[in-house]
């Protein structure tokens, strides 16, 4: 078992409203290689779900519903990203309502690939930052690059 996660007290509420931390840890998928930064983040989060959508400071917030949903797996669009970032992506999470996944990449940044329309963009360099854009509704600014097929956004 991977250490506790480490979240801040901004976050810490949120996630302990939520059930966490969890009696249980739950097995990873096979496709889910141990060594990633996510691993951990699934065998704690999996089945909880953080935050709800409404009103947010900048933006909606959103609800971030945490598992290793299997179905992205082989979705080109999802292969498409991992190749260009050259990175493993694992999904850790569905947000919004399930419009969108939550991916997390070898260095711990977090993408969003939306379910709606062709949007890809960096959510967060670190979980952390990630969670608290989603939660709290703060719009990702400048950090956000809305890359279209063939480009690779800005990290």
């Amino acid at each position: 078992m991977h250490p506790l996660i480490e979240l801040p007290e901004t976050l810490h509420p949120l996630f302990l409203a939520a059930g966490w931390p969890v009696t249980h840890i739950v097995p990873l998928p096979d496709f889910v290689p141990r060594e990633h930064p996510a691993a951990a983040l699934l065998e704690q989060l999996a089945g909880l779900t953080v935050g709800t959508c409404g009103t947010g400071e900048d933006c909606a917030t959103s609800d971030v519903a945490f598992g290793a949903f299997e179905h992205l797996y082989g979705d080109e669009d999802f292969l498409a990203w991992q190749q260009r970032l050259g990175s493993t992506l694992v999904n850790i999470a569905e947000i919004h309502h399930g419009h969108a996944a939550l991916l997390m990449d070898e260095k711990g940044r977090c993408y969003a690939l939306s379910f709606i329309h062709d949007g890809f963009w960096l959510q967060g360099r670190t979980f952390v930052e990630a969670m608290e854009k989603l939660v709290f509704g703060r719009k990702c600014g400048e950090q956000v690059a809305l890359a279209t097929p063939g480009a690779v956004p800005v990290v």
